[in-house]
């Protein structure tokens, strides 16, 4: 009897020690800390917060936690910027003592809570994460809160594009983002798609509003834009064309990703869209324009190898913008030739000719369809730039 009442004693303190271990242990209150939301209220957040902490320990986001209108947007801030940063290598979240760093209400039921993630070791703060967090059904949901802070923005449609935006927008632009988003989607053989535009200055307002208040890897980045994702799009550099990326959105829906080569799909989006990147002057950069810039850095140096500057993806633009890539520039300049001669059908076989080995397999493809390769790679290559610039 003393050995069954011993063994029960056990097993109830070993649940006990379980739970105080294994629940609620991913976030930590600082001495710190306080809100003005009721004790009850605020340990069901806490304890919400833990569940969706102890998903993203496993890497396996689900729908529990979330709000179910946003879901798939807060699930792709959460991947893109905190469990796989900038799609690199993934986070140890054991290497941080994540911290709750504010909790307040606000005035129409909801609340707003951040996270800091302290690494261990070093004692540096390295992200600090801030969600919109409501009652859904009984059960604390959170989601970003990219929509709350843009809701009393001004809004202007625009073809397929939802443009939400505080002060004006370049209609214009706008326009020609709307035109290349149905040209883009069908060619692939889409009906193009509704977007959700947010118009902001710079990677850092992107990053705020979509609720990173910090991410140490990002500090002092601009020039980057967030999109597409659940069908939203955080403008480059308040710019209204967002179509490189729209490109690769779009190609993600009918190629698979095993097959898609980089190196192609980089020149479609150049070709179909832009260069990503803004210039000097906050416009974005043309495949015409750097061909162009390509042809008459050739002519001033006539000795330069061609293909050597395109396997080693040498920085020739950067008077243009520090990111530009001359080899995505001269994919995409083979990409007009190969749509011109053998269509879209031509461009998806160069699109789907392998992710392994991504240079061999582009350089085999480009011979196959154009003839092109290492011993006249210098001499067609300048020839397309003449012809395209003649059209």
């Amino acid at each position: 009897m003393f050995q069954l009442k011993s063994s029960c004693l056990g097993l109830i303190l070993l649940f006990v020690v379980s739970h105080h271990c294994f629940g609620q242990s991913f976030i930590k209150k600082p001495s710190f800390f306080k809100s003005e939301l009721k004790e009850s209220l605020e340990s069901q957040i806490i304890f919400a917060l833990d569940s969706l902490y102890s998903d993203m320990n496993d890497y396996n986001l689900s729908d529990n936690q979330l709000s179910i209108k946003t879901s798939e947007l807060t699930k792709a801030v959460l991947n893109r910027y905190l469990l796989s940063p900038l799609k690199r290598k993934k986070t140890n979240f054991t290497q941080y003592s994540n911290q709750l760093s504010n909790l307040y209400p606000l005035n129409d039921g909801r609340f707003m809570v951040s996270v800091a993630h302290i690494h261990k070791t070093s004692l540096e703060l390295e992200y600090k994460i801030e969600l919109l967090g409501q009652l859904e059904n009984g059960k604390i949901k959170f989601s970003s809160p990219l929509y709350y802070y843009a809701s009393n923005w001004k809004t202007q449609k625009v073809g397929n594009i939802n443009y939400h935006y505080r002060d004006t927008i370049q209609v214009a632009r706008a326009h020609v983002f709307d035109e290349k988003n149905t040209s883009i989607a069908t060619k692939l053989g889409l009906n193009p798609d509704e977007f959700d535009f947010f118009m902001c200055h710079n990677e850092q307002k992107v990053l705020k509003f979509l609720g990173i208040q910090l991410m140490a890897r990002r500090s002092g980045s601009t020039r980057n834009g967030f999109g597409v994702y659940s069908r939203v799009i955080c403008s480059i550099m308040n710019h209204e064309d967002f179509s490189h990326d729209v490109f690769h959105y779009y190609s993600g829906k009918v190629n698979e990703d095993e097959n898609r080569n980089w190196i192609t799909e980089e020149g479609v989006a150049y070709a179909w869209g832009n260069a990503y990147y803004t210039d000097g002057e906050g416009e974005m950069i043309s495949l015409e324009r750097l061909a162009l810039e390509l042809k008459q850095y050739l002519e001033k140096n006539p000795k330069v190898d061609v293909f050597d500057l395109f396997i080693k993806n040498t920085k020739i633009f950067k008077h243009i913008a520090p990111e530009i890539s001359v080899r995505s520039t001269i994919s995409g300049v083979f990409v007009k030739e190969v749509e011109e001669r053998m269509g879209i059908k031509g461009v998806l076989q160069l699109i789907n000719c392998g992710s392994k080995n991504s240079m061999e397999k582009y350089l085999a493809t480009i011979n196959q369809l154009l003839g092109i390769n290492r011993e006249n790679f210098n001499d067609e290559l300048f020839k397309l730039i003449v012809k395209n610039e003649k059209l």
